[in-house]
Formats: C-alpha cells, sequence, structure tokens
C-alpha cells in the first residue's frame, strides 16, 4: 500500500478540532480530584494511526515496485472512550473507533500498461470497539496523567469497484504512554501519545461525571 499524499484538509480539520476543545474548557472555573465512582466520556481525534502507518511503511518498502494497494486518502481515526474509575488511580472502560480509507487495487502479476493491470477503486470503513485499562499516576486538581492499555478488534468493510465488498475482523490494540485530562470543571480536554488503532497522537474533549 502506497500513500500518495496527506491532504491539507486533513490537517486543517486537526488543527481546528484541537483548537476548539482547548478553548472549550477554558470556560470552566472549579477544580477537583478524580475520585472511586467518578466516570468519563470523550471524543477524539487522532493523527498517524496503524492504518495510516501501515500505508506509510509499505510506501517505503514498495518505493521501487509495483504495490497492490494504493491508499489515496484516509480520513484520521475518530476516538469515542468511556471510563469508570474502580480506585482513584484506575479506570476500566470501553473504546471506540471508525476510520476510512480509499485507494485502488493492482494485479501486479499483468504489465501496468495493459487494461487489466488496474483492478478498481477500494473503500475501507473501519470499526473498532474493546475493552481499556487506565492508570491515573498524577491526580491534581486541574490535570491527570496516565497511561492504558486497550485490546480491541477492527472489524473492516471493503467495497471494491470490480469485486463487490469483503469483511475481515483484524486483532488490534492501544498503547497509551502518556496521556493527560485537563481542565478545571465536569467538560475537559484530553491528549495522548501512544501506539495504536487510535494513532501516534491523539486528543480531544470529555465529559466528566464525578460524585460530589
Amino acid at each position: 500500500m502506497v500513500v500518495n499524499n496527506f491532504n491539507l484538509y486533513h490537517m486543517h480539520f486537526k488543527k481546528l478540532f484541537f483548537s476548539f476543545c482547548f478553548l472549550a474548557i477554558s470556560h470552566y472555573s472549579y477544580s477537583q480530584h478524580i475520585k472511586k465512582g467518578d466516570q468519563f466520556i470523550v471524543f477524539g481525534y487522532g493523527v498517524l494511526s496503524a492504518y495510516e502507518l501501515d500505508a506509510f511503511v509499505e510506501k517505503m518498502n514498495t518505493a521501487n515496485q509495483a504495490a497492490p494497494e494504493v491508499i489515496e486518502h484516509f480520513s484520521g481515526p475518530i476516538c469515542l472512550i468511556y471510563s469508570y474509575y474502580v480506585s482513584n488511580g484506575i479506570s476500566l472502560g470501553i473504546a471506540a473507533r471508525y476510520e476510512w480509507g480509499k485507494g485502488s487495487l493492482y494485479d501486479i502479476s499483468k504489465n501496468y500498461q495493459t487494461p487489466d493491470y488496474y483492478n478498481g477503486g477500494f473503500k475501507d470503513n473501519l470499526f473498532t470497539a474493546g475493552p481499556e485499562m487506565q492508570f491515573t499516576y498524577v491526580n491534581h486538581l486541574r490535570y491527570q496523567c496516565y497511561g492504558g492499555v486497550n485490546i480491541s478488534a477492527t472489524y473492516r468493510y471493503r467495497t471494491t469497484e470490480r469485486y463487490g465488498s469483503s469483511t475481515k475482523w483484524i486483532p488490534t490494540g492501544q498503547v497509551t504512554f502518556w496521556g493527560c485530562h485537563f481542565g478545571e470543571g465536569h467538560l475537559k480536554g484530553y491528549i495522548e501519545i501512544g501506539m495504536g488503532y487510535r494513532g501516534l497522537v491523539n486528543g480531544g474533549i470529555g465529559y466528566f461525571f464525578t460524585k460530589r
């Protein structure tokens, strides 16, 4: 698979999304620690998911040779996470992701100059869900730092111009090396650095349900 471009609209959307999240949380004025029994739900967007990275790796491996699949556009992962704090430092929950990509298929056994070398376009719809555990190691009034691990499965629904549709289950996951919830009220922003289906960097905005 080869990525032909990392579209400008893709980058602009990320900048606008993260800017909105940071501005939104600035309007809340009181602080609180996270405690056992609290819950949160966050909505975010990622950069360089496993799907995108796989395309970049394949581009490097096939720079001087034909490739059967060429990914030309991708959406980036849209993420949703719900968690419940079973203690002051550990939360359990479920995370989900949606992502799509578009590209072209080629029959590399044929001469690239022949009409049947090109096998049409395709679109992938990727739906992912699975359990997640987070470990909070800094529990400040205005921010909480954490790490986490997630084990999930991706359902890939592919439609093609010539061959109809196909489905595939793919094991996947996410490891969060560093994450941070920040803000002074129920509405908070978050940012994570990790590896997996949510991206090398993902962030967004969420709401915390606190027991007070």
